[in-house]
């Protein structure tokens, strides 16, 4: 089948006969700059031209590392000019991972914001205005709507970026399907999807082919505010989310879609409840549900919601083939008939060309069926009596669960195994994994042995059911709900009388954070899969809705529904105290105090030093990024305040004074100067320095940690790039909200502590600390042993399986892991392990930057497993009594010395400071800290593609290196061992 498309569904001669008929109709909009499709038409005949003498011949693969900009668009298009096929990368990847995929293009060259260093030669567009200034056409190639235009990557299983080549039709044909109306002219619609993923095809050309406008976002992701901005000013009356943000949208701001007439959603099976809330509140604007995997192109099917879907049993449908597009149900070989549920098959212009450098995997999965080729989804459904596709889930049985994904056939395969098993089910319910069997002479304890020692952590069931039967339904099919009706029990919801309100709150913060729409109120919160980022969200959403304080550790004490809801009823709401007035003089609390301390009496240590550094590609404009870092200043209080002891520590905030940018022409020259003390008590806070690096730049800062903690890096690295942004346009930046104040945060954090009961926690530090040794290393020559270690990806997910088999969090077992580790090298059953601990559950404190963290010792004691976790635990329960009290409550003779632990160790979760300066690439890399913050530290580095960085610092006066060494090894082993 072959639908006929203007201009043979070339894409760029599509956009071409646009810029003739409606030259002067605006294609793209930046900011506050416009441009039209004549310019953008020029623009990019003149990068084509350039290009072509640079060495790009059609049919290459050509990989694009730029940020979404109005320059990134016009090299699209001048590459399609060239015949070539673009694949947009992100250059935030890690770089073996980059590398990787550069190597499967095989191209004549990388276009890039700035010199990539590595791989083919680097080619940059340099500066739009000049393209479209600039002469000459490109050579006249060839090009039919059949050849590779587009190369996305979508990860599979194993986390590595699978490329899929698609064709120049495949996009062609979404742009002219009436179900969808992305464009035309007069429309406009936010092109703010990650630019490898086939979702920022849609936005682009979907109004790029219609002669609509495309409004490049800045920002990493399109939020609610964020929309209502671009509705209001730029005229965005359309937009494509996934049904994850669709569903945020909803939940935090439905409001923010007034103004559109159309939403474009998909990706995932559509939530009724949601999309109820949606119509109700914009019953006028068109809801469209899209389904399709990348082989066929964003999009497969669309269907217009209408209220009467969220009624059906099986969900919204996923509609009918769009326009080119040919869609099958196959049961085998054989064509289904209405009702009967099938494997999705699809066939049509959409289809890939194939996968990037794996031949075999195309011919499996583009099989021929009926005289033409077809993709093989994967994906179960059945066509109603009107004609109406709906999904019915993987047909291979695949779940998501936590991260990792199960094939619950191969589950059942190893039970099954067993001899004494007849059959078996497994199910997965309230994210948790179930197995049910029928056995002879088995029991289900015995079977979760076999398994748990055939099958890898994560995809071992939670909960085994031996039953005597399996119950059917009218149909000859396993009842799956009478099963799960047996399992009941071993869920432990709550039994009686309807949950109440504040219960039913409590349940549906929890359910928005780890996305489980119904939980049960018994299983704790790390059990259903999340961790102590989730915990704090959890707090943050409750504050804001029950106005009052929910400390982290009530609910590390109290992790299940029910428990936490049981302690808040013991507490009541109370208005909140008077807040500080905003004036000079703010007391510090928790670690600010102690690093204002330090200063004080030992202000030449380095160890307080936060330092950052990124390499920056591009075009950098020093002055605006100058300009930018006085802005960056001028926001946060924290950043400019002088930190004093008067006699106790307190913060005093003066007017925003201008915050030089140090430059220097060698990278080593530009360390010495951030690697130098900070005096807080004259309100030097932070120090920025940038220098070449080869045909980069590199920028660092160094930001004295009474001001930031880990948390607040990211938003200083957002902060940096909004104000950069607007510098670079020659005006002050507008940011969203105003930043809170380090009064407003210190409010409430006092706040916080009156609603939290002390006494029972200073008891039990009184408890636990009393009679606590220091702890004493052994002598250990020198050895060359390495103080930073990869921990393989398959290792840290054994080890986050382990802490959800516990109930606990991946900190958690790795923190105790350590102190294993430290216990059997030092030979020492009793210490103090020391931890920071975030104070930031309300949603201001989210929005700060500021060094809100204090610090917890763990009283360890040598012994098995689980008195380690609950020691560990423990600790992080009784985390609401500050440190310095702590100290009090248990003094110690001066020995020079912590009082209460000389180790460290930490895991660095926090969100990654990423900065996006327009026109460049950016990559954080992060330098080593000037001093350990301890005698001996341990911090564990997850990284984005799995796995994670062990780093062991140490004092080098209290801690030789060989013993450092020796510690990471012993750690590392014991990690790989007992994973």
């Amino acid at each position: 089948m072959r639908t006929p498309y203007p201009h043979g569904g070339v894409i760029h001669e599509i956009f071409r006969n646009l810029a003739r008929v409606r030259p002067e109709a605006v294609a793209l909009v930046e900011d506050d700059r416009q441009i039209t499709y004549r310019e953008l038409d020029r623009a990019s005949d003149v990068l084509a031209r350039r290009l072509q003498d640079s060495g790009v011949s059609p049919r290459d693969l050509v990989p694009v590392m730029m940020p979404r900009s109005a320059g990134f668009v016009a090299v699209l298009l001048a590459l399609l000019k060239c015949g070539a096929a673009y694949a947009a990368l992100d250059g935030r990847w890690p770089r073996e991972q980059l590398a990787a995929v550069v190597r499967q293009l095989r191209p004549p060259l990388i276009v890039s914001g700035g010199a990539a260093g590595w791989g083919p030669p680097s080619w940059q567009p340099g500066p739009l205005e000049e393209a479209i200034g600039g002469s000459g056409l490109p050579y006249p190639v060839e090009v039919d709507g059949g050849d590779p235009a587009t190369v996305f990557f979508t990860s599979g299983t194993t986390g590595r970026p699978k490329g899929v080549i698609t064709p120049h039709r495949a996009t062609a044909r979404l742009a002219g399907d009436p179900m969808l109306a992305l464009g035309g002219p007069g429309t406009a619609m936010p092109q703010a999807a990650p630019v490898p993923w086939d979702g920022y095809s849609l936005e682009l050309w979907g109004m790029l082919l219609t002669g609509g406008t495309s409004v490049v976002v800045a920002a990493p992701y399109l939020m609610p505010q964020e929309l209502r901005t671009l509705v209001a000013g730029r005229g965005v009356d359309r937009v494509w989310l996934t049904a994850s943000l669709f569903n945020l949208f909803v939940e935090e701001d439905v409001g923010a879609f007034g103004g559109l007439r159309q939403v474009v959603t998909g990706g995932e099976r559509l939530s009724p409840h949601h999309v109820r809330a949606f119509m109700a509140a914009h019953p006028g604007v068109r809801l469209i549900n899209g389904y399709g995997p990348v082989e066929s192109t964003v999009f497969t099917t669309a269907h217009l919601v209408r209220p009467q879907d969220c009624r059906l049993p099986e969900g919204v449908p996923i509609g009918r083939a769009v326009l080119g597009t040919e869609v099958f149900v196959l049961d085998g070989e054989r064509l289904c008939g209405p009702g009967e549920t099938g494997e999705i098959c699809v066939g049509g212009d959409g289809l890939a060309v194939e996968y990037l450098g794996d031949p075999q995997l195309t011919t499996e999965r583009f099989p021929a069926w009926g005289g033409r080729r077809v993709y093989r989804s994967g994906d179960l459904g059945h066509v109603d009596a009107d004609g109406l596709l709906h999904f019915a889930g993987r047909g291979d049985r695949q779940v998501k669960l936590r991260g990792h994904r199960i094939e619950l056939a191969a589950i059942e395969a190893v039970a099954t195994a067993q001899p004494e098993v007849s059959r078996c089910l497994a199910v997965v319910e309230a994210a948790r994994l179930h197995l049910f069997f029928v056995a002879s002479d088995l029991s289900a304890e015995e079977l979760g042995v076999s398994l748990r020692e055939s099958l890898p952590a994560y995809a071992a069931p939670e909960v085994i059911h031996r039953v005597d039967a399996f119950p059917m339904t009218a149909n000859g099919k396993i009842d799956k709900a009478a099963l799960l009706a047996v399992a009941a029990p071993a869920r432990r919801q709550a039994a009686g009388a309807p949950a109440d309100a504040l219960t039913l709150a409590v349940a549906a913060a929890f359910a928005e954070v780890i996305g489980v729409p119904e939980l049960p109120h018994d299983v704790s919160l790390f059990e259903l899969g999340g961790n102590s980022l989730d915990a704090g969200r959890i707090c943050v959403r409750l504050r804001r809705r029950l106005d009052r304080p929910v400390p982290i550790s009530r609910l590390m004490t109290h992790p299940t529904v029910n428990g936490l809801a049981a302690w808040l009823k013991t507490t009541r709401p109370s208005p909140p105290p008077p807040r500080t007035a905003a004036g000079d003089t703010v007391a510090l609390r928790g670690m600010q105090a102690a690093f204002c301390t330090m200063r004080a009496f030992f202000p030449d240590d380095l160890s307080p030093l936060c330092l950052m550094r990124w390499e920056i590609c591009g075009p950098l404009d020093l002055n605006a990024l100058e300009a930018a870092l006085g802005d960056l200043v001028a926001r946060h209080e924290a950043l400019r305040a002088a930190y004093r002891l008067e006699p106790e520590p307190v913060a005093r905030v003066p007017d925003p004074v201008p915050t030089p940018l140090l430059r220097f022409t060698r990278m080593a020259d530009a360390d010495a100067a951030l690697a130098q003390p900070l005096a807080i008590e004259k309100g030097e806070v932070i120090r920025a320095a940038v220098a070449r690096n080869g045909d980069a730049w590199s920028l660092g800062l160094a930001v004295h940690h009474v001001a930031v903690d880990g948390f607040s890096e990211h938003l200083l690295a957002a902060d940096l790039s909004t104000a950069y942004a607007a510098r670079l346009r020659g005006h002050a930046p507008a940011f969203e909200r105003p930043a809170p104040t380090l009064a407003e945060v210190a409010a409430e954090w006092r706040e916080q502590d009156e609603h939290t009961g002390l006494e029972p926690q200073r008891a039990f530090w009184r408890a636990r600390l009393a009679g606590l040794p220091p702890l004493r290393y052994p002598e250990v020559g020198e050895q060359s042993l390495a103080h930073t270690h990869h921990l393989p990806a398959d290792v840290l997910e054994a080890w986050e399986d382990q802490a959800r088999q516990a109930g606990t969090t991946r900190f958690v077992v790795l923190m105790a892991a350590f102190a294993q580790a430290l216990a059997q090298v030092t030979g020492q059953a009793r210490f103090g392990l020391g931890t920071p601990v975030s104070k930031r559950g309300t949603e201001t404190a989210t929005r700060a930057v500021g060094c809100l963290i204090d610090t917890v010792c763990v009283p360890v004691r040598s012994g098995p497993w689980p008195h380690l976790l609950a020691a560990v635990t423990d600790a992080l329960a009784n985390q609401d009594v500050p440190f310095m009290e702590v100290v009090r409550l248990a003094p110690r003779a001066r020995t020079g010395r912590n009082p209460l632990y000389q180790a460290m160790f930490t895991v660095h979760d926090d969100p990654a400071p990423e900065l996006g300066l327009p026109g460049c690439v950016t990559r954080l890399d992060r330098p080593p800290g000037a001093r350990a913050v301890a005698e001996l530290v341990c911090e564990v580095w997850p990284r984005p593609g799995g796995g994670a960085l062990i780093e062991i610092g140490h004092q080098a006066e209290r801690v030789s290196a060989g013993l450092a060494g020796r510690i990471g090894a012993a750690y590392l082993d014991l990690l790989r061992e007992r994973a």
